[in-house]
């Protein structure tokens, strides 16, 4: 009985821990609030334990502190346990699902190029920049239907890029940060994001 007494307190401890971490990720998060409109909309989901997935664009000028902005909402995940690495995945949207892979062939080092269909990680997070790349990326190879294996591969790692960042039924969380421009253009980019523009929260960090 002593020793259930004594796990008992620790697992109390444990969970007083974590909900400690958690509120302060919370005050974190509320410190933006003369900064960012809907704050209170972010946290709601966040708290949310229904809530498996979450899609984001973050907006505001060069160094209004978007990607810093974005780690905040990363520990907030991670202390709610709705991520499981608390470190995000940062990348450029360009590279989110490819990779180039490089053989040698003699002397000749050849590059081929292939779409990485790889199963997103459950409960990651990802922080992605540069859209304005991928923006102009799609516009060439997608829109001027270029031929050749490499614009191929391009097509399908758009759609693919697409088809990730739109489907709610995957248990991830994807930040994607830019300027109000970019962030529109992007959303614009494709009737299928166009018409599930509304499973963005969009998030205008301003100068403080």
């Amino acid at each position: 009985e002593e020793q259930d007494k004594k796990r008992s307190k620790i697992i109390d401890n444990v969970y007083e821990k974590i909900a400690t971490k958690l509120q302060n990720s919370y005050k974190e998060l509320y410190s933006y609030s003369d900064r960012v409109k809907n704050i209170n909309d972010l946290v709601d989901m966040i708290s949310n334990e229904n809530q498996e997935n979450l899609h984001i664009a973050i907006t505001g000028d060069l160094g209004v502190g978007k990607i810093e902005f974005a780690q905040k909402i990363g520990e907030a995940l991670f202390n709610a346990g709705k991520i499981e690495e608390e470190k995000p995945i940062v990348d450029r949207l360009a590279n989110f699902t490819y990779h180039r892979v490089a053989a040698e062939d003699g002397q000749e080092r050849r590059y081929y190029y292939s779409v990485e269909y790889r199963k997103n990680d459950e409960k990651c997070l990802y922080i992605l920049t540069d859209i304005d790349e991928f923006i102009n990326d799609y516009k060439v190879h997608m829109e001027e239907h270029s031929l050749g294996s490499y614009n191929e591969t391009k097509r399908k790692q758009f759609k693919y890029t697409i088809e990730l960042l739109t489907n709610m039924f995957y248990n991830n969380y994807f930040i994607i940060v830019g300027n109000e421009k970019d962030v529109k253009d992007f959303l614009e980019l494709s009737t299928k994001i166009n018409y599930k523009v509304n499973c963005f929260i969009i998030l205008c960090v301003k100068k403080e």
